[in-house]
């Protein structure tokens, strides 16, 4: 015992508390320290269990820990703000829990395997840390706030920077403080910084409205939103149409906010809503007039029947008369007839038929008319669908594309024609409004004729517009309405002096 005094005497002179215990718990040594702390004698320790002046040695948790020291013969490091008041204090007579740092040591002291526990009161500084916390509470609720504050403004400049429409800001002078990033996709402007220059500068609009400016200075001393319509033209020499809305910064005074929108593909669809109905109104008065025109040639037909009927034999010069009437009768009911067409679309009988074979009998009517000077190749890929439609109006269609190119190409050294018909493959890109499922054929006529003049091009499928003479400007319409009668659809490409090519998709429903 006097040995193991001997070997534990230099812990009394360090300035942790040290306690010794055996592997079976029992205390062998308290220092001085431990033991005022305490409040106890350090004689009374020995022989007790450790746990009976350190409870929370007495629970799962540390148990498992010290057992695993003891059995891997590695130190266990316990600390304050984890593992808090492991040591119960009683300074003044009342009890306290002090917060300490704890060294578990395990090693042999002779033969015999003890723990050596070193603790460090840590209580004083705790209660610093506890106080300076207390202290710094304010504070930190303001970097909280902060914190959310900058999450915000994070959130609001990823959200500005997504938007489609460009943002800009600007003061009372009209240069830009802030631009979005679709304010450089619309202005197709490279530059990464445009702080501080002037927007009239960088927008370049199709009249240098100097008025853009004055309507944001009467924002900024009136505090009236303004909205309005600009158009801008592009770097690359394109133009759009943009509405602007301007209106006060909030909080900001003597700045602006420029909201500009790209309007183009909204009055594109403006335009074709409009323009569907024109064609609607249009159908109405087509179907009405061919109506009535057919009740008129219907009288003017039987009445020449009857007049026919009456004549002498010999009156030859009144039957080339009434000869010369019917034949500009029956152009009259044909021009009926392609009114009507247009008029009812898909209004039609329709009936199922081999597509194949029609087509080769059409191009054979389109080589006899091309006539012997012209040239007409054929791409004709062998295939056997079958077709649900009108075979007279599949008849007008294709008419009227032959007789369109055949006119084209009079006048021309070296008339040539080209016909392909083949079935499309499921991966082509289909014109809008065909069925991306549906099974389709292709037939396309071209011509090497002078071709349509570019600003006569998009007006080519309007009621009695025509680039000929003489022309009806019937052909086109009813041949289109025919076709999306069918499901399918007729698309017309052309370049001046280059010729023409025009495109039949047509639907089939067997092969």
């Amino acid at each position: 015992m006097q040995a193991e005094e001997m070997v534990f005497a230099p812990l009394e002179h360090v300035h942790e508390g040290v306690l010794v215990f055996g592997r079976d718990y029992c205390v062998l040594f308290c220092n001085q320290r431990l033991a005022t702390w305490l409040d106890l004698d350090a004689a009374v320790l020995v022989g007790s269990k450790v746990a009976q002046w350190l409870p929370r040695f007495a629970e799962t948790q540390y148990q498992k820990m010290l057992e695993n020291s003891f059995a891997q013969m590695t130190p266990l490091t316990l600390d304050a703000q984890a593992d808090p008041s492991l040591v119960v204090c009683a300074p003044d007579g009342g009890a306290e829990m002090r917060h300490c740092d704890a060294l578990l040591s395990p090693y042999l002291l002779g033969d015999t395997l003890v723990m050596q526990l070193s603790l460090r009161d840590c209580t004083d500084r705790v209660d610093q840390i506890d106080a300076l916390e207390g202290v710094n509470g304010g504070l930190r609720r303001e970097v909280r706030l902060r914190g959310e504050d900058g999450r915000q403004n994070a959130l609001l400049a990823a959200a500005l920077d997504a938007a489609a429409e460009a943002v800009i800001v600007v003061d009372h002078q009209g240069r830009v403080q802030y631009a979005n990033q679709a304010f450089f996709a619309i202005s197709q402007i490279e530059s990464p910084s445009v702080r501080n220059q002037p927007l009239l500068e960088l927008l370049a609009l199709d009249q240098l409205d100097e008025d853009l400016v004055a309507h944001v200075r009467a924002v900024l001393s009136d505090g009236d939103p303004w909205r309005g319509r600009v158009v801008v033209c592009r770097r690359d020499g394109g133009r759009f149409p943009a509405l602007v809305s301007t209106a006060p910064l909030a909080g900001k005074r003597g700045y602006a906010v420029i909201i500009l929108e790209d309007i183009s593909e909204y009055e594109r669809a403006d335009h074709a809503r409009k323009t569907q109905e024109k064609h609607a109104a249009m159908l109405t008065l087509v179907g009405g007039i061919a109506h009535d025109f057919n009740n008129l040639l219907s009288g003017v037909v039987g009445n020449l029947y009857l007049l026919r009927k009456s004549l002498l034999s010999d009156a030859s010069k009144t039957e080339r008369r009434i000869t010369n009437i019917e034949s500009t009768v029956a152009e009259i009911s044909q021009i009926v007839s392609d009114l009507l067409v247009y008029a009812r679309g898909d209004d039609v009988s329709q009936g199922v038929f081999a597509l194949s074979p029609f087509v080769k009998e059409w191009c054979k009517g389109v080589r006899e008319a091309l006539g012997e000077d012209g040239t007409l190749k054929l791409e004709l890929q062998p295939c056997h669908v079958l077709m649900r439609a009108d075979v007279s109006s599949l008849q007008i269609v294709l008419d009227v594309l032959a007789h369109n190119a055949i006119d084209a190409v009079a006048g021309v050294d070296a008339p040539a024609l080209g016909i392909a018909f083949s079935v499309v493959d499921q991966g082509d890109a289909f014109p809008d409004g065909l069925s991306p499922t549906a099974k389709y054929v292709r037939l396309s006529l071209n011509d090497n004729g002078g071709g349509v003049a570019s600003d006569d091009l998009p007006l080519i499928f309007d009621p009695f517009f025509s680039t000929k003479r003489l022309g009806r400007g019937l052909g086109l319409p009813t041949a289109k309405s025919c076709v999306e009668g069918m499901g399918g659809a007729l698309e017309i490409y052309s370049q001046p002096g280059a010729g023409t090519q025009a495109v039949v998709w047509l639907p089939f429903i067997a092969e």
